[in-house]
C-alpha cells in the first residue's frame, strides 16, 4: 500500500469536510501529530480507526486503504489488488516488526471478511424454484445457439437465448453466471427436475443408454445426458428440439430406425394391475382396436393423444399391426385427431418364431436369477460378452417341450397385445436385468419343462438373433 497517497487522500478528504487536523483528532480520540503523521505518509492509521476514520471522512475502507475514489464497477476489482497488496506489505514489514505483522494480518482478515460478504451478497447461493427459458427469434428456432463448457460437460441451447433460474423471491440468474460463481450445482439442477416430475409439473422418461434423462416442460425440454460411453452433456431447449436433433444428441449417432406418429382418442380404459391397462383407442375413421399398455402413460378416457412409435421390418400398416409389432416410444396429450397417415412401407419388428435359431450369439448368454421363478414368472439376467453393440427388448415368447418337441405355449389373453418399451441395453458389467410376468398372456403354468425365448438386435447391422434358457416348472 502507498502510505504517501492514503496521507494525500486524508489531507483533502479531511479539508473537503472543513476539518483541522485537531477536530478531526477529537473526533478519532487521537492526538492532532498522528493525523500529522498519516497525512505525511510516516504512518498508516492504526486497523480499530479504518473504521471510524472511514466514516469520518465519509469514504469506503476500501477507498481509504486504496488512497482515491472507486467506480462501483471497480470495487471488486480493487478490493482484490489491495489484499494482494496488503499480503506483499506483510512480506516486507515482517522483516522488521511482529507488530506489524499482526496488525497488516488484520487489515488482510478484515478485508477478506468485506470481500466474501460482497461476494456472497452478489452471487447468494440460490434456492431454485423455477426454470425460465427465453426463446429465441423464429428465424433461429431450430439451430443450436450456444455451447459453453463447465467441469467436464458442455452446457448446449437449442432455440432458445438463455436459462434463467429463478429462486422463491421471483430473482433470477442466467445459468452459466451461476454455475461459474458456483450458486448452484449441476446435481442440484437435476434434483430439482426430478421434484417437478413428481409434482406433475413435467414429464420425464429415462434412455437404457447408461441412464440419460429427458424431461418435458411447457416451455423446455432439457436433456441430462449420461450414456455408456460416458457423455455427460446437458441441453436445454424449445419444444421442437428432440425432433429436429433426430437422437443425435448425447453423442449418439443418428437414428436408422423409422419413426412415425399417430393420434387415438381413449375410449375406454380398464385396470389389469398397478401396472397395466387395457385400453380402448380410435382414430379419426373411427376404427377401433383394443390393446394392452403400461399405466405409466396416465391415459385419460375421453382425450386424446399422439403415440410415437419407431419399427425395423415391413408389415402391412393398419392400427392393430401398429400396436402389435412396433414399440411405442413416446405418448403426449393433444388437442385433435389428426388425418390419419400412412407410411410405406411400414418397417416394424420381426416377431420371434419357433423355428428360429436359438443360442446363435457368442457371448450373449442368458439365466434365471436364483430364487425368482415361479408359476406366473421369473427375473432374467441377459450377459453379453459378444464385444458387439446389441438392444434388448420386452418381446418375448414361452415355448413348452412335450413329445421331444418345442412348442409355443397358447396365450390365453383375449385381445391384442404388444410389446411398448425402448430397447434395453446391457450395463457397464456387461449385464442387463428384466423381470417377466407371464400370467396375463399365458396365465400359470402347469408342471413341465419349458424355455423363453427373446431376440437380441445388432444395433450396427440391424440384424436380429435370438437366444433361450430353459427352465421347469415343478409345483
Amino acid at each position: 500500500m502507498d502510505q504517501i497517497k492514503i496521507g494525500k487522500f486524508i489531507v483533502s478528504l479531511r479539508k473537503s469536510k472543513n476539518l483541522t487536523q485537531q477536530e478531526l483528532a477529537d473526533v478519532l480520540g487521537v492526538t492532532d501529530r498522528a493525523i500529522s503523521n498519516w497525512e505525511n505518509g510516516r504512518r498508516l492509521p492504526d486497523i480499530s480507526l479504518l473504521y471510524p476514520l472511514s466514516k469520518a471522512l465519509g469514504v469506503t475502507i476500501n477507498e481509504l486503504i486504496s488512497g482515491e475514489k472507486i467506480p462501483e464497477d471497480k470495487r471488486m476489482m480493487t478490493m482484490e489488488t489491495n489484499l494482494i497488496q496488503s499480503l506483499e506489505t506483510t512480506k516486507r514489514i515482517k522483516r522488521n516488526s511482529l507488530k506489524m505483522i499482526g496488525v497488516f494480518g488484520i487489515i488482510i482478515l478484515l478485508l477478506l471478511i468485506i470481500l466474501l460478504a460482497h461476494y456472497k451478497s452478489t452471487y447468494p447461493n440460490i434456492n431454485l424454484y423455477d426454470i425460465e427459458a427465453y426463446h429465441n427469434d423464429s428465424e433461429k428456432k431450430d439451430e443450436l445457439l450456444k455451447n459453453f463448457q463447465y467441469q467436464d460437460r458442455s452446457f448446449i441451447y437449442y432455440g432458445i437465448e438463455k436459462i434463467m433460474l429463478c429462486d422463491h423471491s421471483n430473482k433470477c440468474y442466467e445459468l452459466q453466471d451461476a454455475l461459474k460463481h458456483k450458486q448452484i450445482t449441476i446435481d442440484k439442477i437435476n434434483e430439482f427436475l426430478d421434484n417437478e416430475t413428481l409434482r406433475d409439473r413435467l414429464q420425464k422418461e429415462t434412455l437404457y443408454d447408461g441412464g440419460t434423462s429427458l424431461y418435458y416442460h411447457n416451455n423446455y425440454t432439457a436433456i441430462l445426458c449420461n450414456t455408456e460411453k460416458g457423455n455427460k452433456d446437458i441441453y436445454f431447449g424449445n419444444k421442437e428440439m428432440l425432433e429436429k436433433l433426430d437422437d443425435t444428441y448425447c453423442g449418439h449417432e443418428k437414428n436408422k430406425i423409422e419413426k412415425f406418429t399417430r393420434t387415438y382418442h381413449i375410449k375406454e380404459i380398464k385396470e389389469i394391475d398397478d401396472k397395466t391397462i387395457y385400453v380402448t383407442l380410435e382414430n379419426n375413421k373411427e376404427e377401433r382396436t383394443s390393446i394392452n399398455l403400461s399405466n405409466n402413460y396416465h391415459l385419460v378416457v375421453g382425450k386424446t393423444y399422439e403415440f410415437t412409435f419407431y419399427t425395423f421390418k415391413e408389415i402391412e400398416d393398419t392400427m392393430k399391426n401398429l400396436f402389435e409389432f412396433a414399440t411405442i416410444t413416446n405418448v403426449k396429450e393433444t388437442d385433435k385427431l389428426k388425418e390419419e397417415e400412412t407410411n410405406d412401407p411400414l418397417i416394424v419388428s420381426e416377431k420371434i418364431t419357433s423355428n428360429a435359431t436359438l443360442n446363435e450369439i457368442d457371448g450373449v448368454t442368458m439365466t434365471i436369477k436364483e430364487g425368482s421363478l415361479t408359476p406366473t414368472g421369473a427375473t432374467i439376467e441377459i450377459t453379453d460378452y459378444s464385444g458387439k453393440s446389441h438392444t434388448y427388448g420386452e418381446e418375448y415368447r414361452l415355448d413348452k417341450f412335450a413329445n421331444n418337441t418345442w412348442t409355443p405355449v397358447d396365450v390365453t389373453f383375449k385381445g391384442n397385445y404388444g410389446w411398448n418399451s425402448i430397447g434395453y441395453i446391457v450395463d457397464r458389467n456387461k449385464k442387463l436385468v428384466l423381470d417377466i410376468n407371464w400370467s396375463l398372456l399365458y396365465g400359470s403354468l402347469p408342471k413341465g419343462t419349458y424355455r423363453i425365448v427373446k431376440d437380441a438386435l445388432e444395433d450396427s447391422s440391424l440384424k436380429k438373433k435370438y437366444f433361450s434358457v430353459e427352465f421347469e416348472i415343478t409345483e
